[in-house]
């Protein structure tokens, strides 16, 4: 089976996500990984911020 461009898990997507908002120059490399850390604690232990 083909993914036509789809991601096969949250962090594939998550990283992603952060990916193009670094290349555009939104998001600073150290704010991207602060934000990572937050979303995949939250996936993965049930972190809530």
């Amino acid at each position: 089976k083909r993914l036509n461009g789809r991601t096969t898990s949250k962090v594939e997507r998550v990283m992603r996500t952060v990916n193009l908002r670094v290349n555009v120059s939104k998001w600073s490399v150290a704010g991207a990984l602060n934000v990572t850390k937050i979303r995949l604690a939250y996936y993965y232990n049930g972190f809530d911020a």
